[in-house]
């Protein structure tokens, strides 16, 4: 098991003189087919702004390095808590995605293991490179990442 991932941003608004801090977190490193992925959001609002929304979403980026280098970017999970975040108080809420195929059956251009009419076919998993194979011969690219958005009015 790897180190607890965790990114940090901090966000200072016109005319305020303390910053709004997020810091997200995930429990693991590595995520399975199936598994669910809590995501950590703590917010330290030391603005005289309220947060209105807390967004979290599971991105799955495709790269088609094969004839160009096309970028595709798409949700494949997404949840919102509807808690706000009043000035000068801080929260921690956990929010769980689910990244399923299931649940993305309408979702054009996402790049998947196996064909869309199959039981069996999940989410493409993420393409591991080692170190010194060229990239381009793999043809598609596969990752994800994890995007929290705050909605603060004004």
């Amino acid at each position: 098991l790897g180190p607890q991932p965790c990114a940090e941003a901090t966000w200072q608004f016109f005319m305020s003189n303390k910053p709004l801090h997020l810091k997200a977190c995930l429990s693991k490193e590595i995520y399975y087919h199936g598994e669910p992925i809590p995501v950590t959001v703590t917010i330290n609002n030391s603005t005289e702004k309220t947060v209105k929304k807390i967004k979290v979403q599971v991105e799955q980026v495709t790269n088609v390095v094969l004839y160009s280098s096309d970028f595709y970017t798409k949700v494949v999970a997404s949840e919102e808590a509807q808690e706000k975040v009043q000035p000068n108080s801080s929260l921690t809420k956990t929010l769980t995605l689910l990244p399923l195929l299931a649940n993305n059956r309408e979702t054009r251009e996402i790049a998947l293991d196996g064909k869309l009419k199959d039981e069996d076919t999940n989410l493409a998993s993420s393409t591991i490179i080692k170190d010194g194979i060229d990239k381009t011969v793999m043809g598609i690219l596969v990752s994800y990442k994890v995007k929290v958005k705050l909605t603060v009015p004004g």
